[in-house]
């Protein structure tokens, strides 16, 4: 073995520019969705443990409504990243050409657009209620008070971070030549 996988030795070269920035989205999503899978661990051991001590004390634990709530964005958000360059989107095919032609083309440079244009709205308008809410120190309603801002941060972060893969995506797919190849590695 020569150190290369399958995937290297199909693509050509592992320090083509398609494989340097496949590598940072795909450490960039990794690390969003490591974060998701620790919020997502901590609602699930935090909803048990409710659940425990409202059964054993009858009383719930302060604050567990209030940590879902917001854990459940980081969760979302967070995973976006690692779903987009996954392509695990649910998605409905009204129209489908064959692959490899124009149309086939320009349904996945449209559908980019389209997700480039709806996570820009999450980012932008999600950047603004993040502004708002650090400069008035929000907080939650509930028993426990807990800062908004950072979680308000993080939706910026997973989205913006949505936005970079799908704008790696984008060049990889308009670079893709007739034959459905592409060059430099771009593939993957």
């Amino acid at each position: 073995m020569d150190g290369t996988s399958r995937r290297d030795r199909r693509d050509g070269a592992r320090d083509g520019p398609g494989f340097m920035l496949q590598s940072i989205a795909e450490r960039l999503a990794n690390t969003f969705l490591w974060i998701g899978v620790i919020a997502s661990m901590a609602v699930a051991a935090l909803g048990t443990l409710d659940a425990v001590a409202s059964l054993l004390v009858s009383r719930p634990i302060p604050g567990v409504v209030e940590i879902t709530e917001l854990a459940l964005v980081v969760i979302i958000f967070m995973s976006q990243p690692a779903i987009v360059l996954a392509r695990a989107h649910i998605v409905l095919d009204l129209f489908n050409p064959g692959p490899s032609t124009f149309l086939y083309r320009l349904r996945g440079i449209l559908t980019l657009f389209t997700g480039l244009l709806t996570y820009g709205l999450i980012a932008w308008t999600g950047s603004q209620a993040f502004v708002e809410s650090w400069m008035v120190r929000m907080r939650t309603d509930g028993i426990v008070s807990i800062p908004v801002y950072p979680i308000k941060a993080l939706l910026v972060v997973g989205s913006t971070g949505a936005i970079i893969v799908m704008l790696l995506m984008a060049v990889r797919h308009i670079a893709k030549t007739d034959d459905g190849t592409s060059p430099s590695g771009l593939d993957s």
